[in-house]
């Protein structure tokens, strides 16, 4: 089995010296599944936002650039909340892959937020493969403001989620 993972991606072009753009990673990912087709794809957040295009469709099309590449799973970093938690909704139902949150959780219910999954379990080539979604507590950078919306997303991890996990991982089995 293979596990490909990537982060703070949120540029669909190539940077200025030619290299990287959200192409490049669609051809190595195809090529790689072609060799080990029991793969698991999944992105550790810091997608929707900052660039250019993200201010002017909030993280749209790189939900639907994942949607096209087959994305397993993702969990939220800081710049998924750019835009409130309502766009972060939004975003979540455009998605045709999980999102997954341990310790990012809805206020009101207690679980995880925008109907995220705490856990994925799959089967690869005969081994069962578990990840649990976390998001640091606290950013590493500053959020975006967005100058068409005030409200923000107060929601934070709270605290560890270590007692979660036990029980999550004891759920796998």
């Amino acid at each position: 089995m293979q596990l490909l993972l990537v982060n703070d991606v949120y540029l669909l072009e190539p940077r200025a010296d030619g290299t990287g753009g959200l192409a490049r990673v669609a051809t190595l990912v195809r090529g790689l599944r072609r060799a080990q087709p029991n793969t698991l794809f999944v992105l550790a957040g810091d997608t929707l936002s900052p660039s250019l295009l993200s201010t002017l469709f909030r993280g749209r099309q790189m939900v639907e650039a994942w949607n096209l590449l087959e994305l397993d799973a993702a969990t939220f970093g800081n710049h998924e909340f750019d835009w409130g938690p309502a766009v972060l909704r939004e975003r979540i139902l455009e998605s045709r892959f999980l999102w997954l949150s341990a310790n990012v959780l809805d206020r009101h219910t207690r679980r995880p937020f925008g109907g995220a999954w705490p856990w994925l379990a799959r089967d690869l080539g005969g081994v069962r493969v578990g990840m649990v979604g976390l998001t640091c507590p606290r950013p590493s950078t500053p959020r975006i403001p967005d100058p068409r919306s005030p409200s923000r997303c107060r929601g934070r991890p709270r605290g560890p989620p270590s007692r979660r996990w036990a029980r999550w991982i004891c759920a796998w089995r």
